[in-house]
C-alpha cells in the first residue's frame, strides 16, 4: 500500500505514464495496420492485434481519467479532524449557540471542508450542526471526515488495479508485439521454404540429367566406373545437405509458431488474473470487508509486477533469438544457391565429356553393327 501511496502522490508520475500508454498504444496501431511494414501479413491475425489495442488503450484511458488520486487529499482531510477535535476539547463552559453556529458555518464553509466532503455535502452538513450541542455537531463532523477518508482509501486500492491494470496493458502489447514480429518472422521463412522447394525440384532435374550422362559415358568407356561413382555420390550429398537446411528451418518454423502461442496464452493468462482480482474486489465491496479489498488489489498487484518483468524477459529473449535465426535463414538461400551452382558444375563436366569427339566416336562405333558380325 505504501508504494501505490508514494505513486498516487505524484500526479506528474501518472502524466508520464499515460502519456507513454498513448505513445505505445498508438504508435503500435499505426504500425500494425494493413499494409503497413509492422503489419505481419495476416490480415485475421493484424485485426485481432488492432482490436486488442483499442481495448487496451480504453481500459488505461478510464483508469487514470476515473480513479485519479488527490495527493493534497489526505493532508487536508487530517487537518479538517485535527481542527474540529480541537474544538471539541477546547469548548469553555459560558459557550453560547450563536457562536456555536458561527463555528460551524466558517468550519463547514472553508474550502478545505467543501473539497472533502464536496460542496453540497458540506451544507448539508451545516443545517444539520447549527442546532446540535457542540459536541454532537464535533462527532457528526468527525464522522463525515472519516468516512471521506475511508472513501478516499478505497479509491486508492483502486488506483492499485488501475497502476495493476496499466503494467497488464504494457505486457499485452509487448507481447502481441512480439507475436506479430514472430508471425512475419514465419511468413518470412515460409518464404524460404517455397524457394528450397523450387531448389530441391530442380535438383532432381539435374540429377535425372546427371545419371542419364553418366549412363551414356559409361557406355562408352569415355569414363571409369569409378569417376561416375564419385560424380553421383557427390550429387547425393548435395542433397542431403539440402534436406537439411529444409529440416531445420522446418524446426524453426515449428518453434517459431509453439513461442508465438506461448506469448499469446501468456497474456490471455494475465487478464484472467485481472478479471478474478476485480470480481473479488467487487464481492469485497459488497460484503464491505475493506480487508477484502486490500487482499485483491494486493494480489493484483503482485501478479502485474511479476508478470511484467517476468514476461518482458521472456519477449527480449524471444526477439534476441528472431534476429540470429533471421540471420541463419538468409544464409539458407545463399547456400541453396552454391548448392545448385555445384550441380550446374557437375553436370557441364558431363557434358564437356559427353561431347568430347573421341567419346561421341566411341558411342557411334558402338551404335554401329561390326561388319564382322
Amino acid at each position: 500500500m505504501a508504494e501505490y501511496m508514494q505513486a498516487a502522490m505524484n500526479p506528474n508520475q501518472q502524466a508520464e505514464e499515460m502519456e507513454f500508454v498513448n505513445q505505445l498504444l498508438g504508435r503500435l496501431n499505426q504500425a500494425h495496420r494493413p499494409g503497413q511494414p509492422g503489419a505481419s501479413g495476416d490480415s485475421g491475425f493484424d485485426t485481432a492485434y488492432l482490436g486488442h489495442l483499442q481495448l487496451a488503450g480504453e481500459a488505461v484511458r478510464g483508469v487514470y481519467q476515473s480513479l485519479y488520486v488527490d495527493r493534497e487529499f489526505m493532508n487536508k482531510a487530517g487537518c479538517l479532524l485535527v481542527k474540529a477535535e480541537k474544538y471539541g476539547k477546547c469548548l469553555p463552559k459560558d459557550w453560547s449557540a450563536p457562536k456555536h453556529v458561527e463555528w460551524v458555518r466558517e468550519f463547514c464553509g472553508s474550502e478545505e471542508c467543501k473539497e472533502v466532503l464536496n460542496k453540497t455535502a458540506a451544507e448539508e452538513l451545516t443545517k444539520k450542526c447549527k442546532g446540535m450541542k457542540p459536541k454532537a455537531a464535533v462527532e457528526e463532523i468527525c464522522g463525515k471526515i472519516q468516512t471521506a477518508r475511508q472513501d478516499y482509501v478505497g479509491r486508492v486500492i483502486k488506483f492499485q488495479f488501475g497502476y495493476s491494470l496499466f503494467n497488464f496493458v504494457v505486457v499485452f502489447c509487448e507481447c502481441w508485439e512480439t507475436c506479430s514480429q514472430l508471425k512475419k518472422f514465419e511468413i518470412h521463412c515460409k518464404g524460404y521454404d517455397e524457394r528450397l522447394d523450387n531448389i530441391v525440384a530442380r535438383l532432381r532435374d539435374e540429377e535425372n540429367k546427371l545419371t542419364e550422362m553418366a549412363i551414356n559415358l559409361n557406355q562408352s568407356r569415355a569414363i571409369t566406373t569409378m569417376e561416375i561413382y564419385n560424380m553421383l555420390m557427390n550429387l547425393t550429398g548435395i542433397r542431403q545437405e539440402l534436406e537439411i537446411l529444409k529440416q531445420d528451418l522446418e524446426h524453426n518454423k515449428k518453434d517459431i509458431k509453439r513461442r508465438r502461442n506461448g506469448h499469446i496464452s501468456g497474456a490471455a493468462a494475465g487478464f484472467v488474473n485481472v478479471i478474478r482480482a476485480f470480481a473479488d474486489y467487487g464481492l469485497a465491496t459488497t460484503a464491505g470487508v475493506g480487508t477484502g479489498l486490500v487482499w485483491a488489489a494486493g494480489a493484483l498487484n503482485t501478479a502485474a509486477t511479476a508478470g511484467h518483468v517476468g514476461t518482458a524477459l521472456w519477449c527480449q529473449t524471444d526477439l534476441n533469438m528472431i534476429e540470429e535465426r533471421l540471420v541463419r535463414v538468409k544464409e539458407y538461400e545463399e547456400r541453396a544457391k552454391n548448392i545448385v551452382r555445384r550441380v550446374e558444375s557437375l553436370t557441364q563436366q558431363l557434358r564437356m565429356m559427353y561431347g568430347a569427339p573421341a567419346v561421341q566416336a566411341n558411342i557411334s562405333a558402338r551404335a554401329i553393327p561390326s561388319p564382322v558380325a
